[in-house]
């Protein structure tokens, strides 16, 4: 009884609270780390690719021409999707954990 005192003492659900703060966190946590990855590797691609690399791999596969261009360009997308991926995860992380640790203060301030 003095437990469930103390979790709905003065009006506020303390549990209520901690519910809400732990569903908030995760959903953050997951859609600002899945949100940072893919963005990432779509911007770096967009940015770093040209059409001719394009042009080079599909003549590559279709009339065996620009091979050596297109393995050139497919070694550079590699790098450039592994740097997406060493960034996103590290930025993602991060700012999930920082927006989940304001979710937190938010949720301890406001009155649900």
């Amino acid at each position: 009884r003095a437990a469930h005192a103390a979790l709905f003492a003065g009006g506020e659900s303390l549990l209520k609270v901690r519910l809400l703060q732990g569903v908030a966190s995760r959903l953050v946590d997951g859609l600002t780390r899945a949100v940072t990855r893919t963005v990432g590797h779509i911007i770096s691609r967009s940015l770093s690719r040209q059409p001719t690399e394009d042009y080079y791999c599909y003549y590559c596969k279709e009339e065996e021409l620009y091979c050596s261009e297109c393995a050139i360009s497919e070694k550079q997308t590699a790098v450039i999707d592994n740097a997406a991926s060493v960034y996103g995860a590290y930025y993602g992380d991060y700012y999930a954990r920082a927006y989940s640790a304001d979710l937190y203060e938010t949720f301890l301030k406001e009155d649900y």
